[in-house]
């Protein structure tokens, strides 16, 4: 159970990293809708990461966990950059 909570945390890193890089993206590009989609998914899934972390603090069985869950989404996170500027950005490039 705690290997699905970690990965969980692992993937939300990655997918919010590439949804900021795809953020700052629509906003060089002036695509205004896309903006403010973005904005609103990436907020939603930080409150919710933020929300689970401090769930788990308080439980008694995860407590113990909750510090991995934090470094295991800041590694998702770096992970997730590193995508963008390895392989997406080669796509981006005009």
């Amino acid at each position: 159970m705690i290997i699905i909570y970690f990965i969980c945390f692992f993937l939300a890193g990655v997918s919010q990293e590439i949804l900021i890089v795809l953020y700052h993206r629509a906003i060089t590009t002036h695509r205004i809708l896309m903006v403010s989609l973005l904005s609103s998914i990436i907020a939603a899934m930080g409150l919710l990461i933020f929300t689970e972390v401090t769930r788990k603090i308080f439980d008694p069985t995860m407590q113990h966990y909750s510090l991995g869950f934090v470094i295991v989404y800041a590694l998702g996170k770096g992970l997730g950059s590193y995508i963008c500027m390895k392989w997406l950005i080669k796509k981006w490039t005009v």
